[in-house]
């Protein structure tokens, strides 16, 4: 049962503030209905915590509508807008807060045309989305790129081995080359950490201590979440199970490794085991419906690119023993 006390402003408890604190960082934005329903306080607790957090600048009203308004962190926080960079194309989302709205747009490699995968392309992308939206760039409060290669910690640049498939970020310091030409911070990640740390804090992984995220997308790349933080390694390369060796014999991957998961499983992989077979394919997508169609060429590529997977999960089971492992990607 909700407490009937309602305590000043200045005497509300810390552990209130915490809860409700922790509440909008793992759930979102809430109504004051909600975080009393959710935390149990009273409704005079609750408006006295949103009121102390509101002085304090840690929360804001947006209107939910005409009699309830969401609490939620940050303050000022209109629009935000995420790049995915990929080897030949990036995509980039802007989310409009106070209108509530969404808007994508994609650069995509043209035939025989250089790719966008370039910081002068990210500058484009977010200039379309901008346009598209009719937000100024400045009006954004966060813009955050997630990179399909690993960042080395020492100089801020991808690692050597992944400039083949990014020819357009090689010996480049990602984030103060793309913090120079927009005039702005701009938070850099592996493509997999990002996603591992989004699964851990509102998805599947909320609440575990120790998480591992294995992203299955054009490549293959894993995320570790220890105790809320993103744990990198001393190199920043730290969750690459793409990488990790299972077949000696198997093809070369683009690391210069030989039968890593990625070279197995990726969906080139894939396309690349059936192109020697009666029944090649263009995509992942017409690999699944062959084996759907009980395509026998289509079901043998997939069985052994599962059984791989399998043992990748596995062998990252018995050595970082993380309370959960999830699977994801497209």
């Amino acid at each position: 049962m909700p407490s009937d006390t309602s305590p000043s402003v200045s005497n509300v408890r810390s552990s209130s503030v915490d809860e409700v604190i922790a509440l909008l960082r793992s759930h979102g934005p809430l109504s004051q209905a909600e975080l009393v329903r959710m935390t149990g306080l009273s409704k005079g607790t609750v408006n006295n915590v949103v009121k102390r957090l509101l002085k304090e600048s840690v929360v804001s009203l947006r209107q939910k509508n005409r009699k309830e308004a969401w609490v939620t962190l940050g303050v000022g926080v209109d629009a935000i807008a995420t790049v995915e960079i990929q080897a030949h194309r990036i995509k980039g989302t802007l989310f409009d807060f106070n209108q509530q709205a969404r808007f994508d747009h994609c650069l995509e490699q043209g035939e025989g045309a250089e790719s966008p995968s370039s910081p002068n392309g990210v500058v484009d992308l977010l200039r379309a989305l901008c346009e598209m939206s009719g937000i100024a760039a400045a009006e954004l409060a966060c813009i955050s790129v997630a990179i399909q290669a690993s960042i080395d910690r020492a100089s801020g640049a991808i690692v050597g081995w992944a400039a083949s498939r990014l020819p357009g970020w090689r010996d480049i310091a990602v984030a103060e080359e793309l913090e120079a030409l927009l005039g702005r911070a701009v938070i850099v990640d592996n493509d997999a950490n990002q996603a591992a740390y989004g699964e851990w804090m509102w998805g599947c992984g909320r609440g575990c201590e120790d998480f591992f995220y294995l992203l299955c997308a054009q490549g293959v790349g894993g995320g570790l979440v220890i105790n809320g933080k993103v744990y990198r390694g001393g190199t920043g390369v730290a969750g690459e199970v793409g990488h990790m060796a299972l077949d000696e014999s198997g093809p070369v991957c683009f690391c210069g490794g030989r039968g890593c998961l990625h070279s197995l499983v990726s969906e080139r992989a894939i396309l690349a085991a059936l192109s020697t077979s009666e029944s090649p394919q263009l995509s992942l997508a017409a690999v699944i419906e062959g084996a759907r169609a009980d395509d026998a060429a289509c079901r043998r590529v997939l069985f052994e690119a599962g059984l791989s997977l399998g043992r990748a999960v596995a062998h990252t089971a018995r050595v970082i023993a993380p309370s959960m492992i999830a699977l994801g990607g497209s």
